[in-house]
C-alpha cells in the first residue's frame, strides 16, 4: 500500500513539511493561546504521531507558551505551523497550513471556556 502525503507550508514558503498518513482529530482549540497563536478567534488543527510528520524544507521556530507545549512558526513570514503538548508524542499541523486544507472538518471544539460568545451565534 503506498504511502499518502499530506503536505503543507508557510505562506512564503520558505518552510514546507508533510504527513505521511491523513491527519485525523481535527478541531476547533478556543483556549486563549490558541486565540493568541493565530491572533483569531479560534485555531483550527489536526495532526499524527509525531513519527509521520517531518520537515521537508527551511526550520519550524518554536515559541514555548506554557510549561506544557511548544508551538511552531516560520520565523519569515510568521505563519503558525503547530502545536507540540510535551506530554504527547503528536504533532498538531494548522489546518489552514495543509495544501488540501478544504479536505479536512473539525469534528469538535476543544478549550470552549475561553470561547468567543459571538462564535456559537455564528457556527451554522
Amino acid at each position: 500500500m503506498a504511502e499518502e502525503k499530506w503536505t503543507g507550508g508557510c505562506q512564503c514558503g520558505a518552510v514546507r513539511y508533510e504527513l505521511s498518513v491523513k491527519p485525523d482529530n481535527p478541531c476547533l482549540c478556543h483556549c486563549r493561546i490558541c486565540q493568541k497563536q493565530v491572533a483569531n478567534a479560534f485555531g483550527a488543527w489536526t495532526g499524527s504521531h509525531r513519527d509521520n510528520f517531518r520537515v521537508t524544507r527551511g526550520t519550524i521556530a518554536h515559541f514555548q507558551s506554557s510549561a506544557a507545549a511548544l508551538r511552531g512558526f516560520c520565523s519569515n513570514c510568521g505563519t503558525p505551523l503547530t502545536y507540540e503538548a510535551l506530554s504527547r508524542p503528536r504533532t498538531e499541523v494548522t489546518i489552514g497550513s495543509l495544501d488540501r486544507h478544504a479536505e479536512i472538518t473539525p469534528i469538535r471544539n476543544i478549550g470552549v471556556e475561553a470561547m468567543q460568545p459571538w462564535v456559537a451565534d455564528i457556527m451554522h
